[in-house]
């Protein structure tokens, strides 16, 4: 891990030695949030039946591909 003062400066931009964390979301596939979609520990939502603008197609955290970690 880098320290707390290299964070700050390696943040921010999508380059070549910069901490790449992002969420890549398909903006012409709406998603309407389900219980049969959800992936928390407590199996609920208080955002059930909202319909979203998008759907989320991978989650990228410190250049790692996670968004299988989080499919059910």
């Amino acid at each position: 891990f880098l320290n707390p003062s290299v964070y700050r400066k390696a943040y921010g931009l999508i380059e070549k030695d910069y901490i790449g964390s992002l969420t890549v979301v398909d903006l012409d596939t709406p998603q309407k949030i389900s219980k049969e979609n959800l992936t928390t520990k407590s199996s609920w939502s208080p955002l059930e039946g909202w319909k979203l603008p998008g759907k989320v197609e991978s989650v990228i955290v410190r250049g790692k591909d996670v968004t299988n970690e989080f499919k059910t």
